[in-house]
């Protein structure tokens, strides 16, 4: 359920430290400074509540870290500026409600990163230059706007946020944020 204070320091690579300790509940603060692998960090720790606040700022890699934390409602503001791997960051983090502003203008691969987020409300990405998928979720009209003002300017890519409860109140305003950036929404 818990873990006691580890001097992680010199660490590089944290992927998969803590994958299948579905029974953890709690982490102590890290040293994570030097880490640039966090993918599977903390895959299937579905008792997760909470995370500590972790210095992100060298990671790269962010695939699947908190994949299945089925418990986790929020997570603190990530330095992820230097990620480029995104996919399936919060794949079938059910009870996650939000999520701070992540910087993913370097990102390259954002597949399935928010799949199966079925209580996600608000989830707006800094920068975010590829095509990129909300799958049908809780996010409100306002969250949108929020995402759409993330939008870095692009040529012809897709954002689709489909099936999200805030689509029905978007105006042609807000859909211009977007589209004037050079996206294609996909409702």
């Amino acid at each position: 359920q818990t873990i006691p204070l580890l001097d992680t320091s010199a660490g590089t690579n944290f992927s998969s430290m803590f994958r299948y300790c579905s029974s953890l509940q709690t982490i102590p603060l890290l040293d994570t400074s030097a880490g640039t692998n966090f993918s599977s960090m903390f895959y299937f720790c579905s008792s997760l509540q909470t995370i500590p606040l972790l210095d992100t700022s060298a990671g790269t890699n962010f695939s699947s870290m908190f994949r299945y934390c089925s418990s986790l409602q929020t997570i603190p503001l990530l330095d992820t500026s230097a990620g480029t791997n995104f996919s399936n960051m919060f794949y079938s983090c059910s009870s996650l409600q939000s999520i701070p502003l992540l910087d993913t203008s370097a990102g390259t691969n954002f597949s399935s990163m928010f799949s199966y987020c079925s209580s996600l409300q608000i989830a707006a990405l800094s920068g975010t230059s590829l095509d990129f998928v909300y799958p049908g979720s809780y996010i409100t009209t306002l969250a949108i706007v929020d995402i759409f003002n993330g939008l870095a300017t692009v040529t012809a890519q897709t954002i689709t946020i489909t099936g999200n409860i805030g689509v029905a109140g978007l105006s042609a305003a807000n859909r211009l944020i977007a589209t004037d950036k050079g996206w294609t929404i996909v409702e």
